[in-house]
């Protein structure tokens, strides 16, 4: 069966007008279905033990977070914060490597006047003490 270009042309654009409007929608439905599975994967996950997903949007803005801080109300701990460890991006530090942030948050603040420069990590660490400090 032989078609002639102006039936093929309206026969196409009958098929977008007709089917525009479905394919948001069911765009919609994949990426919430890929939000529910992405959620699941996280709670399961043995490196984040405990996880509990909530909502369907902390997967999307995962990707976006520069700093992470979270404060208690007080009400079991009287507002005493235990620093037990500090990830900044690649870099990551325990309890026993707090001398290595204490000093270079000494090079962040007093940095050598032959210096050419600080380190990355050196500046992330003093952002997130100044970060600490407002909250």
């Amino acid at each position: 069966v032989r078609m002639s270009p102006y039936i093929l042309a309206q026969t196409l654009a009958r098929f977008v007008i007709l089917f525009s409007s479905i394919i948001p929608i069911s765009l919609r439905v994949n990426m919430d279905m890929a939000k529910t599975v992405y959620s699941f994967f996280m709670m399961r996950d043995p490196e984040m033990a405990g996880t509990v997903v909530r909502s369907s949007f902390i997967p999307e803005e995962l990707g976006r977070i520069d700093y992470l801080l979270s404060d208690k109300t007080g009400t079991l701990t009287q507002n005493q914060m235990d620093l037990k460890e500090l990830h900044l991006g690649d870099v990551s530090f325990g309890r026993e490597a707090m001398d290595d942030v204490r000093a270079m948050l000494l090079e962040a603040y007093h940095p050598d006047p032959g210096g050419h420069g600080r380190p990355r990590v050196v500046e992330r660490v003093r952002r997130l003490l100044e970060a600490l400090a407002v909250c």
